[in-house]
């Protein structure tokens, strides 16, 4: 909450369980580790926090960061957190002892995406200036300089700035979304060819917020400032779109049905 404090509730009865305070400045992400067992908040300042669930104590303060910390997240397998940052970084944290093991670097203004593939083998990030977005994988053994993700791939084609993105389920694909109006779809099997562009999803008349794909992949969701959110096909077709909103949509997602 923007009052300084993270509250727990269950779900079943509206009880509060935790209320995690403590924090000098308005709290805008807070997440679940995997395992349900802590919760990681970044409040508006340099740092994140790691609670834990049990006593609804903080165990660790994530410091490093130059400038505001706008997200945190758990990776799904538990082992890391990421941080981004208005600072231009995305910053990865060992999640057990809280130290930070690599720092990527998303040039000018804020880091817009740290986005975790769904079982945590990729990993990727954009900055606010930025019209490129980067795909980084995950080290099978620990490399000498502790890395845990090795640059795999930049996805070039878009003419503005990247505002968003989703992996496939199966990993396969990842959708960028961009304020030049457009989402495109590209392959991550084909990271290291020029083939892994697969097309442009056009047809927005403003700046496309969100992309991701259905559960079954092979669907994708849009949301645009222009007012509407659309349904497309894998091959960029547009299947429907979903008018009626009186301002723009922010956001878009699919059942877990489909």
């Amino acid at each position: 909450s923007l009052d300084g404090t993270v509250r727990i509730w269950k779900a079943e009865d509206t009880s509060c369980i935790h209320t995690l305070d403590g924090q000098d400045y308005q709290v805008v992400a807070a997440a679940f580790s995997p395992d349900g067992q802590q919760v990681v908040t970044a409040p508006l300042d340099q740092t994140a926090k790691v609670w834990c669930m049990k006593d609804g104590i903080c165990h660790r303060a994530l410091v490093g960061h130059r400038d505001v910390v706008l997200d945190a997240k758990f990776s799904p397998d538990g082992t890391l957190i990421a941080t981004r940052s208005l600072d231009g970084t995305v910053k990865l944290w060992h999640a057990k002892d809280g130290k930070c093991v690599q720092t990527v670097h998303c040039r000018d203004g804020e880091a817009k995406l740290a986005i975790f593939s769904m079982e945590g083998s990729l990993l990727l990030t954009s900055g606010e200036r930025h019209i490129i977005a980067k795909i980084w994988t995950r080290n099978a053994e620990s490399p000498a300089n502790g890395h845990p993700y090795r640059a795999c791939c930049s996805l070039v084609g878009h003419d503005q700035q990247v505002t968003n993105g989703a992996f496939s389920p199966d990993n396969s694909m990842v959708v960028t979304a961009s304020m030049d109006c457009t989402a495109r779809i590209w392959h991550v099997s084909s990271c290291t060819g020029a083939d892994r562009f697969v097309g442009t999803l056009a047809g927005h008349t403003a700046e496309v917020n969100v992309a991701i794909f259905s559960p079954a992949r092979d669907e994708v969701v849009t949301a645009s400032a222009d007012r509407t959110a659309r349904l497309w096909s894998l091959q960029c077709t547009c299947l429907r779109i979903f008018s009626g909103h009186a301002a723009e949509v922010t956001s878009a997602k699919f059942s877990p049905g489909g």
